[in-house]
């Protein structure tokens, strides 16, 4: 048996054996082993002690060549490692290197501070997770009150951080949504102060057009603000919708370009501010030079006639530059902020002076001569005469309208006819246009 039992462990095969049959009932001398082998084939209930792996083979491997007897314990080791192994091959279908795989890919399951975790434990704490996760999945389904309940409770200042990004995504996926919700708050609050009947009691006061510009453009302004107050009561008066995917609102929308779109809008804006103040600075500087040069002073009524004129010009002239929107542009989208405030007061100081020299000069002009003098004819409008004979209803004027006491009608001219020199005027029938004069 010596013989057989050492081939099977010197051979690489590694199935287990059978049994081993031990007839004898020697109990071995020096105290190493408590009693006789038995015959059962299966380790008993309290066997301990047992020699295990390489331990249990340098044990037994010389005994084993040499033909010597085992002792009992390690008789029982050899028992119970085959008894084991077989248990285990049972269990892994005979691959163990698909079982250590397994249980490679169980560890990963162990989060920081589970290294200790038995596996009954992992399952526990796992399932426990699944079942708080599965609840977070209902309750995001059902609108999320209580995922926000508990975020705000437990994490407040960071569910404020997250409402802010929600709202700009919001703005993306279903700009028409957001929209309306935002106008719900701001209408609410304005009438809550009683804007609106600010605005009626204006009405009954305010009158409908003025001779004098400097009424005009406050009526103008009160008028703008007034529609876009009703406007928003508009947009806050729909109902908040939210039935609409965001391709189904618009099949071209991309949310990122509209989220990139807005982000541009606000920085322009942001520098627009600041690139203001060099040009305003200039323009106040020739203002001052051009009334000095002839030893006159503008009166309050006749400077805000001069800079509502001057800013209606410069911005039109902006708009109608092409070149000068897309360098702008380009400035914004490279975040190329010195640029932009360079390109921006280099048009100013293009612009400006000429600007400034006409309109002030224009209402310094206007004003009344001096008895036994002659009127001024410079801003006495003249209709031109097509080449046939017949009038072409167009009137020619000496220049911008309002440097020649005109009130542009917004209501009926467009951006774009300013751009080309042309405007109706209030109180004045016909279209009226004009040249540049730089």
């Amino acid at each position: 048996m010596a013989e057989e039992l050492a081939a099977v462990m010197e051979a690489p095969d590694t199935g287990a054996m059978e049994s081993i049959e031990t007839t004898s009932t020697e109990t071995p001398t020096g105290g190493e082993d408590s009693g006789a082998v038995d015959n059962n084939d299966t380790p008993q209930q309290g066997e301990t002690g047992h020699l295990r792996g390489s331990e249990l083979y340098r044990s037994v491997k010389d005994k084993l060549r040499n033909g010597e007897k085992l002792t009992s314990q390690e008789q029982r080791s050899i028992r119970n490692a085959i008894h084991i192994a077989a248990k285990a091959d049972a269990a892994t279908g005979g691959d163990l290197g698909k079982f250590e795989s397994e249980r490679a890919t169980y560890e990963q399951l162990r989060g920081e501070g589970e290294e200790s975790y038995t596996p009954e434990q992992m399952v526990e704490q796992i399932r426990s997770e699944r079942q708080q996760l599965n609840s977070i999945f209902s309750d995001i389904q059902s609108g999320g009150e209580k995922l926000i309940e508990e975020l705000i409770t437990d994490s407040p200042e960071q569910f404020q951080n997250m409402a802010i990004r929600a709202f700009d995504r919001f703005a993306s996926v279903n700009n028409e949504a957001f929209s309306t919700y935002v106008a719900k708050s701001a209408f609410g609050y304005l009438s809550s102060k009683q804007v609106p009947q600010q605005f009626t009691l204006l009405d009954r006061f305010l009158p409908q057009s003025s001779n004098d510009p400097g009424t005009q453009i406050v009526i103008d302004a009160v008028n703008a603000i007034k529609e876009a107050l009703g406007g928003l009561g508009q947009m806050a008066s729909k109902p908040l919708s939210m039935s609409k995917a965001p391709a189904q609102q618009n099949g071209n929308q991309n949310p990122q370009q509209d989220l990139q779109s807005r982000e541009h809008n606000v920085r322009r804006g942001e520098w627009d501010q600041d690139a203001r103040t060099p040009n305003r600075s200039l323009r106040d500087s020739e203002i001052s030079k051009v009334a000095g040069s002839r030893k006159m002073q503008l009166t309050e009524r006749e400077r805000t006639q001069v800079l509502a004129a001057i800013n209606e010009e410069y911005q039109t002239r902006l708009q109608a530059s092409a070149s000068y929107r897309n360098a702008m542009k380009g400035y914004v989208d490279a975040n190329n902020r010195q640029a932009y405030m360079e390109r921006a007061s280099s048009e100013g100081k293009k612009l400006i002076p000429s600007i400034v020299q006409r309109h002030v000069n224009a209402v310094l002009d206007a004003r009344p001569k001096a008895s036994g003098a002659k009127p001024a004819v410079i801003n006495k409008p003249r209709t031109v005469t097509t080449g046939t004979g017949g009038s072409d209803g167009t009137t020619w004027l000496a220049g911008y309208p309002t440097t020649l006491g005109f009130q542009v009608d917004y209501n009926k001219t467009t951006n774009r006819m300013l751009v080309n020199n042309q405007a109706y005027l209030k109180g004045k029938p016909g279209l009226f246009k004009w040249k540049d004069k730089v």
